[in-house]
């Protein structure tokens, strides 16, 4: 199955769409279009390949280069794409773990906090407000 095909499906799985006749009602194109592409009688244009990325919240770049890559005429061509293909995808990966490693797990960040409440030196503000035992006591500088 090509890559357009591949993604027909996959715009019809994500916004749950029934057929390749509702896809084209929501592009507003003819079906026989749609079955064009599916036959390869006919090709997505790039505007296209955006529109049905931008529905499903796909990465649009990397179905183009995908799909070009496909439709390539040479050897040269095809390298070119598949290399564009290589290096998107390799981002996101980067990507996908770059925010994982720094993005700490909520409960181990909120039970750091927690600790540094109990810590009464971690509360002594800049307004000169003072930990808390009995009520606020402001400090009263030595110039007064």
């Amino acid at each position: 199955m090509n890559s357009e095909n591949i993604l027909l499906d996959k715009v019809k799985e994500i916004c749950s769409i029934e057929s390749d006749n509702a896809l084209a009602i929501k592009l507003g194109i003819q079906r026989q279009a749609i079955s064009k592409i599916r036959r390869e009688e006919m090709h997505l244009s790039d505007e296209r390949i955006a529109e049905l990325c931008d529905m499903a919240n796909l990465d649009g770049g990397k179905w183009a280069a995908s799909i070009r890559s496909e439709k390539a005429e040479s050897p040269k061509e095809r390298a070119m794409w598949e290399s564009i293909v290589e290096r998107l995808t390799a981002t996101a990966a980067a990507l996908i773990v770059g925010v994982g490693v720094s993005n700490p797990n909520t409960s181990h960040a909120s039970i750091g906090n927690k600790e540094e409440l109990k810590q009464a030196d971690k509360l002594v503000g800049r307004a000169g407000i003072e930990p808390a035992t009995s009520g606020l006591k402001v400090r009263c500088s030595t110039e007064d």
